[in-house]
């Protein structure tokens, strides 16, 4: 799906972990209630771990959830929610009572409905509409008892656990987008002529594409070492860390490339180049910035890269 379009690879990558999760770990009641319209795609699942005043220090996050009669009620604001405008509800995690720390984080379904505790606006962003981003901010919105996924001391633990397999995913799409415009630039520049010969005819223009599909192939060999790691029930911090990170500077870089080979008709309408740049630089922000990705590594390097023995 990210062949022909990032973002709604994205959106629907971000449904699927939902639906997982579901399937997985759900009571019987949310099994019940929320699996079978999410297969249908009647009902589209996110997750908000994000907001406004923080980012990848989820364990620092603000919203609050208190116990009431039947359930809890959500107070705080979420963040760049990816297919928040269309959701009719969020997979939320919330700080149970004032404590700091991961033992006091609970995650929770929150349904919407047609509450005037919910209020939701567009996050916008140029060329990046299609991700149907939004802010969400709840005012004591009452959730039932059976909404909540994972209690307090195993939300925040879970919740990395699904963040490490969606940046392994991330990076997958992000080489099947450079994938597609790669295939765009070298069918453009087969066809047209200049100088009596195909743009390609010309080594230096073709050793610029040539460059652009080494590391393709050295992305996508990094991609699919992680996802066999993640396949076998492994949770390879470092790898995903180092597949997303590369993955994601690649595609940047690469499309790029794409864009200037074919020349200004690139950046037009007329291809699909300047929309899959745009689309995948969001890549860059989600499940994860450069610098934590490297300090995630980093952490891990001395159990990674022993001393070898002689």
């Amino acid at each position: 799906m990210a062949h022909h379009g990032f973002a709604v690879a994205f959106c629907l990558n971000h449904h699927q972990g939902g639906a997982t999760r579901l399937s997985q770990t759900g009571t019987t009641v949310q099994i019940e209630q929320l699996l079978p319209p999410a297969l249908r795609g009647e009902l589209l699942l996110t997750t908000a771990m994000t907001e406004p005043a923080g980012g990848s220090d989820v364990s620092a996050l603000t919203t609050t959830a208190t116990p009431v009669d039947g359930g809890w009620t959500l107070s705080g604001t979420k963040a760049w929610m990816t297919n928040g405008l269309l959701v009719g509800g969020l997979i939320v995690l919330a700080r149970v009572g004032d404590a700091a720390g991961a033992e006091n984080i609970a995650s929770f379904y929150v349904p919407f409905g047609a509450s005037e505790s919910v209020k939701r606006t567009e996050v916008l962003v140029p060329g990046g509409r299609s991700f149907r981003l939004a802010e969400v901010a709840f005012d004591k919105h009452f959730v039932p008892d059976w909404c909540l996924i994972a209690p307090p001391g195993a939300a925040l633990k879970a919740s990395m656990t699904a963040v490490n397999g969606a940046r392994v995913h991330v990076a997958a799409m992000s080489v099947a987008t450079l994938y597609a415009a790669l295939c765009e630039a070298v069918d453009y520049c087969e066809n047209r002529k200049a100088f009596g010969k195909p743009l390609t005819g010309h080594q230096g223009l073709r050793w610029e594409l040539a460059e652009v599909s080494v590391r393709l192939e050295a992305a996508n060999a990094l991609v699919f070492r992680a996802a066999e790691q993640i396949q076998i029930g492994e949770n390879p911090v470092g790898l995903a860390a180092q597949a997303k990170k590369f993955a994601v500077d690649t595609a940047i870089w690469g499309i790029d490339q794409c864009v200037r080979i074919v020349g200004a008709t690139g950046a037009s309408a007329a291809h699909r180049l300047n929309m899959h740049l745009a689309e995948v630089r969001m890549a860059a922000y989600a499940d994860g910035t450069n610098e934590m990705l490297l300090d995630r590594v980093g952490r891990g390097l001395s159990s990674a890269y022993p001393k070898s023995i002689s």
